[in-house]
């Protein structure tokens, strides 16, 4: 009776396909899986992988768990890998436009 194994990615081979991703230099192959991801990931051979934490573990065929504690895992150890791009965080909010509604109400309100 055959038993499956499973097929674990070296550490090497997960610090050279992260790196690809991030440097944009990585398009999805055969190894990419977006099933193991929720919600699931659509995945096209050849179009570019998003530096993005989903885009590398759909791009290493892992589950998001699994590779960002791979990812955590390595940067304690000293692996070099390359920083993520930061998104924005919170509401961005456009400064001048709301100072110019002010000084309109202002204005409106004093006639």
């Amino acid at each position: 009776m055959a038993t499956k194994t499973k097929v674990t990615m070296d550490a090497l081979t997960y610090a050279e396909r992260f790196n690809a991703v991030v440097g944009g230099m990585a398009s999805f192959d055969e190894t990419s899986d977006g099933s193991k991801l929720e919600p699931k990931m659509d995945i096209i051979v050849g179009s570019i992988v998003p530096s993005t934490r989903r885009g590398i573990a759909a791009y290493n065929g892992m589950s998001y768990n699994a590779s960002l504690a791979r990812e955590k895992a390595y940067r304690k150890s000293g692996v070099n890998l390359s920083e993520l791009p930061k998104g924005k965080r919170g509401k961005s909010i456009n400064v001048d436009a709301i100072n110019e509604a002010l000084a309109e109400s202002v204005v409106a309100s004093s006639m």
